[in-house]
């Protein structure tokens, strides 16, 4: 079983409103990013808009039978997973995007590279921003496999193998917190 939980930056800071930037929002410290490279220079982004946490957990099950008889060698075997994961993720942590548009010139046949998006950061000039939406995925799905094989020594030097398998991949399915099950159908 995997558990991953994820805590904003100096957890128990309401940085939006240290920031200035209105109450209602997640603690997370925003995410800031300053655009594509320009030139082959970039800057790194800061912050981090994950909250929440999710845990994916597999069962596995299997086993083979092996049975000699003559000059038959059968074999007969199986395998069903469980796979789940449990997601929950939280609601309006803030991002905010600076493009280099803003201090450079996009028009021109050389725009791409002059501009600096950490310029635009420090002018204020914001060409995105958005805040996250919860998303809560509790998701189940079923595999089975099964499969029969013979391998038959006709002579010392020919053994040839018959073989079938049958594979089934039953449907994905969410467990919703309020119990409810929703089935994806094609």
């Amino acid at each position: 079983m995997f558990h991953h939980t994820s805590t904003p930056a100096e957890s128990g800071v309401n940085w939006p409103s240290v920031l200035k930037l209105g109450s209602g929002y997640a603690d997370n410290f925003p995410v800031i990013s300053f655009g594509p490279a320009v030139n082959n220079h970039y800057e790194t982004s800061l912050g981090n808009n994950w909250q929440g946490f999710y845990v994916a957990s597999n069962f596995i099950l299997n086993d083979q039978l092996f049975w000699t008889r003559g000059r038959h060698a059968f074999t007969f075997g199986g395998e069903f997973r469980a796979m789940e994961i449990n997601s929950h993720s939280g609601s309006n942590a803030l991002s905010f995007s600076f493009s280099p548009n803003a201090t450079g010139s996009p028009a021109a046949a050389y725009g791409n590279q002059v501009g600096f998006g950490f310029a635009s950061f420090l002018l204020g000039d914001v060409n995105n921003a958005s805040a996250t939406v919860p998303f809560d995925l509790y998701g189940r799905r079923k595999i089975m496999n099964l499969f029969a094989q013979d391998s038959y020594k006709v002579t010392p030097r020919l053994t040839p193998n018959l073989a079938l398998r049958w594979n089934a991949n039953f449907r994905f399915t969410k467990s919703m917190a309020t119990g409810r099950i929703s089935t994806c159908r094609r």
